[in-house]
């Protein structure tokens, strides 16, 4: 599993980290944890990669807040 930064810092997270292989997004939101979202969808994530100038709050509530699952405890990106 390959993780790719997107930005840091935006104005809802520390930071964006991004599986275009595996579908799966990380959000680490300021002063707490990071969630993990799996079912992204892929083109949508390939997308963001290639056009930096997306509002990323925008992508994010489009495509990941939407996605088929979450998570259920906070994640680190460490944890595999």
């Amino acid at each position: 599993m390959t993780w790719i930064s997107v930005r840091s810092p935006v104005a809802f997270s520390e930071a964006l980290f991004v599986d275009p292989q595996q579908g799966m997004v990380a959000v680490c939101f300021q002063g707490q944890s990071c969630y993990r979202y799996e079912g992204v969808d892929k083109q949508a994530i390939n997308r963001l990669l290639k056009d930096r100038d997306e509002p990323l709050s925008d992508w994010v509530n489009h495509y990941v807040m939407s996605a088929p699952r979450e998570c259920p405890t906070p994640w680190q990106l460490d944890a595999g």
